[in-house]
């Protein structure tokens, strides 16, 4: 029997915090907070929330924006847990933000891809999707550097992520992504 995937807009604030653990299960190096995405949604023209049961689990979530600095496209950014990928889950997570754009007349919508990703690539690829920027992550060599000695003001501490790892958790691999843009009625950019 095939399974049942329902994709509702979150309804309430544990379905909320729900949709916002599987985002940071797919994304533990980009973990975030409620209060992060509070401030987010604060910040949108508008908002959604969706989460995507399979079989009455949830695995999967959806956070649609439509952004002041770009009115006229969505940003969608898509997660379903990897152990229940390929049965249609993001197939109607994106169903999902097709019609929540087309609600507001929206045609256009980018996401994110973590460039080291192929398998969620070729999937957005599949769909229409098509890169249009990377910004692969830049790794700092320092190895054999000696900081000089540095006397921190008062009620400040420097400490190494060795000595605290807890302190740049997520944030190392923050920007390794892809941008894909979504043309619903076509595979090619709109002439500006």
């Amino acid at each position: 029997m095939s399974p049942v995937i329902d994709v509702q807009l979150s309804g309430n604030e544990d379905e909320e915090r729900l949709s916002l653990e599987i985002y940071n299960r797919v994304f533990p190096w980009d973990s975030i907070t409620m209060d992060e995405v509070r401030g987010f949604s604060r910040s949108a023209l508008d908002y959604g929330d969706y989460l995507a049961r399979r079989d009455g689990e949830a695995v999967g979530s959806l956070a649609i924006a439509l952004m002041p600095s770009r009115p006229k496209t969505g940003l969608a950014v898509l997660t379903v847990l990897p152990e229940h990928r390929g049965v249609g889950v993001g197939g109607a997570l994106l169903a999902a933000a097709r019609a929540w754009l087309a609600e507001r007349d929206i045609d256009e919508v980018e996401g994110v891809v973590p460039e080291d990703d192929a398998e969620s690539f070729d999937w957005a690829r599949r769909r229409g999707f098509y890169e249009v920027e990377r910004n692969s992550r830049l790794v700092l060599e320092l190895d054999g550097y000696e900081p000089p000695p540095v006397t921190p003001p008062e009620g400040v501490e420097i400490a190494t992520w060795a000595d605290r790892p807890e302190a740049g958790q997520g944030r190392v691999r923050g920007c390794s992504r892809w941008r894909a843009r979504r043309f619903p009625t076509s595979r090619a950019p709109k002439k500006r």
